[in-house]
């Protein structure tokens, strides 16, 4: 039996995607008969999914990303005789790294902007489109790079819809709105109140929160007053199926894009944080999605403009909508473990 030791962290500042694309991983390795170690500090709500998975976690009281806890991680390695750690989350630099590699463990590493002083990892992986035009300096000659959407890891729950395909209406009117685990400055309410200005009694909103949302509140506020139909679901166990019911989301820039390409459903990206703004340059770069660069800078008023625009404009949702699905074909796990056995 492989064993695989998974060192990544959520919380409402980090949010979950590091989390969920690592648990895509975990599951695959899970389903070869492989046994999954998370190595987490302050796992919060995410301890529940752990469980539900089937999967270890061990905690960690050292200070997320110190020599303290990479000291910790390799320990954890050897005492679990283990044979990968996976490392997510950009606290992590390039001494931590090198340290894990200096005491011999298996090592991939998720890197998103290439803005590390050296890469020792044996694997390096960049599931977004930019990763093509970043030039990884320092690589050791035993370190192999996977980049760009074939690598895309989708969670198990997503592969029944291998052969889906997604109806393009006349009008979107189911919209789906997703601005990551956490949303700490409520980009959610921004986006609900953008959609409300639009006079359209037809249209139906979910909204989905993180367990940990700190907003909920005034989103319930607001739908009460709402002239349109939102319905606020909070930590969703089944995202394809709420998926598959959106003829159009919003969406930040994270994960959760991928996972809406693989679907075939039409996007609107918007930036909540600055790496979010450089995966939004790889989607622009390829013409994907109809994206806005900085979620905080655009008003209100320009903000229903665009999402009219896209609800009542079926040619350019369908067109979103095949590209997505050609960008991602929900084999990214497999190609990432067969890198990872071959090893």
């Amino acid at each position: 039996m492989n064993t695989l030791i998974i060192r990544v962290d959520g919380n409402v500042d980090i949010g979950t995607g590091h989390f969920m694309r690592c648990l895509a991983l975990a599951q695959y390795w899970q389903k070869n008969d492989g046994e999954i170690y998370f190595v987490m500090n302050n796992p919060q709500s995410l301890e529940d999914r752990i469980s539900l998975e089937n999967m270890n976690l061990i905690k960690l009281e050292e200070v997320p990303a110190s020599h303290e806890d990479a000291l910790k991680l390799v320990d954890i390695f050897n005492e679990l005789n283990g044979d990968w750690i996976i490392v997510d989350g950009y606290h992590f630099k390039s001494d931590y790294i090198d340290f894990i590699k200096q005491n011999d463990c298996k090592l991939l590493l998720f890197d998103d902007e290439g803005k590390l002083d050296n890469y020792s990892p044996d694997i390096i992986l960049n599931q977004n489109l930019h990763a093509h035009n970043i030039n990884y300096k320092s690589l050791k000659d035993y370190t192999k790079l996977l980049l760009g959407t074939d690598y895309v890891l989708l969670r198990t729950e997503f592969l029944n819809y291998l052969n889906h395909e997604k109806p393009i209406k006349d009008v979107a009117t189911n919209i789906l709105v997703t601005l990551g685990g956490s949303d700490k400055n409520n980009y959610s309410l921004k986006v609900l109140k953008a959609i409300n200005n639009i006079d359209d009694d037809s249209l139906n909103v979910i909204v989905l929160l993180g367990s940990k949302n700190p907003h909920k509140q005034d989103i319930l506020d607001f739908i009460d007053e709402s002239k349109v139909n939102i319905t606020l679901l909070q930590n969703i166990k089944d995202m394809p199926s709420k998926m598959e019911w959106a003829d159009l989301a919003f969406s930040s820039g994270g994960t959760t894009v991928w996972e809406l390409a693989f679907m075939g459903v039409p996007v609107i990206v918007g930036g909540t944080s600055h790496i979010e703004e450089v995966l939004i340059e790889g989607l622009n770069k390829n013409n994907l999605f109809k994206t806005i660069t900085k979620l905080d800078e655009i008003d209100e008023s320009n903000l229903t403009e665009i999402i009219s625009e896209v609800i009542y404009d079926e040619k350019s949702r369908k067109v979103m909508s095949l590209d997505g699905k050609k960008f991602v074909d929900g084999l990214g796990c497999s190609r990432v473990y067969k890198n990872m056995i071959e090893k």
